[in-house]
């Protein structure tokens, strides 16, 4: 049986696109992050600034963002077997 060019390269091709979904998984958690992040300043502003109303649009915004990074990092973690706290998350308390 021939085997085709594309199976001979495979381990070098597979190893490339690991490190490519790692990178795209890596930009796209930073950029989820930064998301969360810049939402929560506005979350914070609006407590700040509001005496009287919550801002529930703020909340829920942040909220929601903070989710897809939770969900996003879950998965990349299962998936590679690792183990360790979000990136972005850091300096949050």
């Amino acid at each position: 049986m021939l085997e085709s060019p594309e199976r001979k390269s495979c381990p070098t091709y597979c190893r490339s696109r690991a490190i490519k979904k790692r990178h795209m998984d890596d930009s796209v958690k930073d950029r989820l992050a930064s998301q969360v992040l810049e939402l929560l300043i506005d979350f914070e502003m609006a407590l700040s600034e509001r005496k009287r109303k919550y801002p529930a649009q703020e909340f829920f915004a942040f909220a929601s963002a903070a989710r897809r990074y939770i969900d996003l990092t879950v998965r990349i973690s299962l998936c590679a077997g690792t183990v360790g706290g979000p990136k972005g998350f850091s300096g949050m308390h």
